[in-house]
């Protein structure tokens, strides 16, 4: 049975009546009879099954367009948009049992007839015969008049990222611009379309509605209806909710309270509506080549060039209110950094990049360079680690790890915007601490033992699993950026999720690279969706609760497990009385 908003999961009760042969005969009847466990409405389903069975449907094809039909207009019928068709709305001048009755008619016009095994209404049912020689005129049963024909459009319905067949939109109508509600078609009649898929559909054009205005300043009553609640956001809306953003250079950071313990209610209707993109676009781009250290890499400044490069190709502009760079060898890609990536300066740049965002924005994150694990204490992870990104003063100031940049970043980004990351650095599989994981062989997502919950659209792209052995990454270390240029190699904002995975894996196979990218998300989004970094919907919130939960103490992990992270240790010269908790390597 499909699930769509609103409507009731129902319990069946075990019919003892013959079916009605006929809907014009009693609309009334046949709607009783359907309505199974007498709740007063009639699912979608419990209508397409009940004309089944008063048709005599058995074929496929038929059926196909049965369903079809019921979905295609049920915006038309249910009201109150409730979900299901009450009584009220069957039975109401021009309700849903007027639109059946002609469907009925047209049958028996053209040779389809329901109802009994025979074929055509049973004998009880039946009018009885013209009789010739006489004026007798056989009584027939009270037909209400076809209603009229409702003038429609076909148009092309993008699909919401995480909705699936069955559920329903709410669409503006063309003319008046009245909300109306579709329903998404089964996905063999899905289209791809400017990098996302869409369905086409006609819905209803409603004339405008006039109404008499009323001078300024004097008294007039309020209009007798609500309007029904949007399934989107109008760009009206998010225009009103906007708040001007400001450069790094004069963004003043404040303090940082980590998110306590514990989960608490959101304030909005779950799920969320989705959002279409306002067109504002924020990256924060961060490489460290460490130079002069031990712990020197070759390739990362390299690196947030070549994804700065793809965000404005992308639509992304480069100004110092929509973009922040912090590299420590900005002479190597010709860059020019906001700062240096001190542990301080990245902090104050995660807090720069959700401040003063708002529904419709997309947010980018990207760093290249050490990733780490440290022991968990908490018992929090599930792997007793927590994962770390290495500034490049790491060895005074310490490392950030990944509660942090949970709390920092994820956590404050709101309903209605949508923040992708990419992670080049290793034990970065959950760097975010994103509490959905999807399983690219069985293709589903599998939630964190201990999860984080939090109201944004946020998926992680990282570099390797955060159990990836020091062997696993050496060849990286030595060439570094794998995960950064594949990830450049595979994107083309056309391919759904599970696509660009499959072509991410190729271009590190390709180059001789073991790590196996991961992605993490905050919402269990439809993973057939397609993947663009600034176009498509903006996933709404689809947790009821956010904050983080234990529900099991986990032991904390082994401090120091050896491999990169004694080859890093040979200088303590270097390094000073800093000790690595965990093993460091890019």
């Amino acid at each position: 049975m499909f699930s769509y908003p609103g409507a009731r999961h129902k319990q069946h009760r075990k019919q003892t009546k013959a079916p009605p042969s006929s809907i014009r005969n009693n609309p009334r009847e046949w709607f009783e009879h359907f309505d199974v466990d007498n709740s007063g409405s009639l699912s979608q389903e419990e209508i397409i099954r009940g004309l089944y069975s008063t048709f005599n449907i058995k074929t496929a094809q038929e059926q196909q367009i049965i369903r079809d039909s019921i979905f295609n207009t049920w915006c038309v019928f249910d009201v109150d948009n409730s979900g299901t068709i009450d009584k009220r709305e069957f039975l109401m001048s021009g309700g849903m049992a007027e639109s059946l009755i002609a469907m009925e008619q047209q049958r028996n016009n053209s040779g389809h007839y329901g109802g009994g095994a025979g074929g055509g209404y049973p004998n009880a049912h039946a009018p009885p015969p013209p009789q010739r020689g006489n004026h007798y005129q056989p009584q027939q049963p009270y037909q209400p008049p076809p209603p009229q024909q409702q003038q429609t459009q076909l148009m092309r319905i993008p699909i919401p990222q995480g909705m699936r067949t069955g559920q329903q939109l709410r669409v503006r109508s063309p003319g008046s611009g009245e909300l109306v509600t579709v329903t998404i078609p089964s996905s063999d009649r899905w289209v791809p379309n400017a990098g996302q898929y869409c369905f086409d559909i006609h819905v209803p054009v409603k004339p405008p509605v006039v109404v008499q205005g009323t001078p300024v300043g004097q008294s007039f009553a309020p209009p007798a209806y609500a309007p029904h609640r949007n399934n989107y956001a109008s760009p009206q809306q998010q225009q009103q909710q906007q708040l001007p953003w400001t450069s790094y250079n004069s963004f003043h950071s404040t303090s940082y309270n980590m998110p306590p313990l514990g989960m608490q209610r959101v304030s909005h209707n779950v799920p969320s509506p989705t959002v279409s993109p306002n067109g504002r676009r924020k990256a924060l781009l961060i490489g460290i080549n460490y130079k002069g250290t031990k712990a020197e890499l070759r390739g990362c400044v390299n690196d947030v060039k070549s994804m700065k490069d793809l965000l404005i190709r992308n639509g992304f502009r480069d100004d110092p209110t929509s973009m922040c760079v912090l590299v420590d060898d900005h002479r190597t890609a010709g860059l020019r950094p906001n700062d240096s990536p001190t542990k301080s300066n990245i902090q104050k740049a995660c807090n720069w990049l959700v401040h003063n965002v708002s529904s419709g924005d997309v947010l980018f994150f990207h760093f290249s360079g050490h990733g780490a694990q440290v022991p968990d204490k908490s018992g929090m992870e599930s792997d007793g680690f927590n994962e770390t990104i290495c500034p490049v003063d790491y060895s005074k100031a310490g490392q950030i790890v990944d509660d942090e940049l949970w709390g920092r970043l994820v956590y404050k980004v709101p309903s209605g915007v949508r923040l992708t990351a990419v992670m080049d650095c290793c034990h970065s599989g959950t760097g975010l601490d994103l509490p959905y994981d999807y399983n690219i062989r069985s293709h589903r997502w599998q939630e964190d033992t201990n999860p984080a919950h939090s109201q944004g659209d946020t998926v992680l792209f990282s570099g390797c699993e955060d159990s990836q052995t020091s062997a696993d990454v050496m060849d990286k270390y030595k060439a570094g950026g794998a995960m950064t240029n594949a990830f450049l190699a595979a994107y083309n904002g056309q391919e759904p999720f599970p696509k660009f995975l499959e072509n991410l894996h190729y271009h590190l196979k390709k180059r001789g690279f073991k790590q196996r990218p991961q992605l993490t998300s905050s919402q269990q989004f439809d993973i057939n969706r397609i993947f663009n970094i600034t176009q498509g919907q903006i996933c709404g919130n689809d947790n009821v609760e956010i904050g983080r939960s234990k529900r099991r103490h986990i032991k904390p992990g082994k401090a120091n497990n050896g491999g990169m992270n004694d080859f890093l240790l040979q200088g303590a010269g270097i390094l000073g009385a800093f000790a690595l908790a965990g093993a460091i390597f890019d």
